[in-house]
């Protein structure tokens, strides 16, 4: 498998790299000038009369043939191919492709009767007809329709490539653009806990304090890289739940780690805009409420992540906003395409989600 990666790409670099670009044109050119250039040691040329001067005529109009084929089959790669065919002129590039074919059939019937006047009963003088047409334009067509395959799939690899990279950047900036609005949006609420603890509570409000640099601490240095360790991610969130527990003395959360996460990486925030969502459903000071964090490490090398909170029996105001989902759901999809699973329950007392994705 690995011999057979190694000698597509080897393929892939001959066929594209501009290195191996003389390679190119002499495989193009060796055969061609082979079809039009004559063997004239075999016996049976050397009895032809006036050889010498047959001869001299038939090497004259190969040599005329094969500039007149090589002249055609340039202008169809760098005039005919960029400026009708891959602009979407087909039509155009078909009328020019036939007017080619015309001009060596006329290229050939004039040179070769000047070329082999007075040989006429030594050499077969080209004549006009169809059949005549068909016979000595099919394989200079082939050669044509080879090397404009070659060039289309050439200009198809390069815009593959560079459809790729262009969506490659998209993707990094989006992703970026969605870090950036994750947050500020984990900062705005947790700021808001420290509003409300630093007019009912100043000792706790200077623990929050403390805490709250160490999330901003894992958001400076951590949150920046495109993977962070699995364990790095649920530490941040322990701190985040811990100065949660601060502000509400009736709320209790576990975390619990089934399997072994050493060395496990990750897109880091992750998973706290479902921290932030399970909170801000089971938001309520005067019930007790709950949090249940879950990571299992499964068999088929992906991770489930489950979150379970309580919801309030009277719920006095409805949860605002929403984009922290619709974040999280969109960086799922440019991080993992389709290859990730997401299923959210709302029942009337439990709030749940569970998200499988690969590692």
């Amino acid at each position: 498998m690995l011999a057979e990666s190694k000698q597509q790409t080897l393929l892939m670099q001959f066929l594209m790299n501009k290195n191996w670009s003389f390679a190119r044109h002499l495989i193009l050119l060796l055969p061609l000038a082979s079809t039009f250039i004559p063997n004239a040691d075999s016996e049976a040329a050397k009895a032809i009369p006036n050889y010498d001067e047959v001869m001299q005529a038939v090497y004259s109009h190969g040599i005329f043939m094969f500039c007149l084929s090589v002249s055609l089959i340039y202008f169809n790669l760098f005039v005919l191919l960029p400026r009708l065919l891959f602009r979407n002129r087909y039509l155009l590039y078909a009328f020019g492709v036939a007017a080619l074919g015309i001009i060596y059939f006329i290229g050939e019937y004039i040179h070769g009767n000047y070329a082999y006047q007075g040989f006429e009963k030594q050499i077969e003088v080209p004549v006009l007809s169809f059949k005549n047409f068909v016979d000595n334009v099919l394989l200079p067509l082939i050669f044509l329709g080879a090397t404009a395959g070659y060039k289309v799939f050439k200009k198809w690899i390069v815009d593959t490539q560079r459809l790729n990279d262009l969506q490659k950047a998209q993707l990094n900036e989006e992703l970026i653009h969605l870090k950036n609005q994750v947050n500020p949006h984990f900062l705005f609420n947790t700021l808001n806990n420290l509003q409300t603890l630093v007019k009912t509570d100043a000792d706790k409000a200077s623990q929050v304090i403390l805490g709250l640099s160490d999330v901003l601490r894992y958001q400076l240095y951590d949150s920046t890289k495109e993977n962070v360790l699995l364990s790095k991610d649920i530490e941040m969130i322990s701190h985040y739940l811990l100065l949660e527990k601060i502000r509400r003395e009736n709320f209790t959360y576990e975390i619990k780690i089934n399997g072994d996460i050493n060395g496990l990486l990750i897109p880091p925030l992750l998973f706290i805009n479902f921290i932030e969502n399970a909170l801000k459903h089971g938001a309520d000071t005067r019930e007790a409420s709950f949090l249940s964090i879950e990571f299992i490490l499964l068999e088929n090398s992906r991770l489930q992540f489950i979150a379970k909170n309580s919801k309030p029996s009277i719920i006095s105001i409805k949860p605002q906003g929403g984009l922290g989902l619709k974040n999280i759901n969109r960086r799922l999809e440019l991080l993992y395409a389709n290859n990730f699973d997401i299923d959210i329950s709302d029942r009337p007392n439990l709030y749940s989600v569970t998200l499988t994705i690969p590692i």
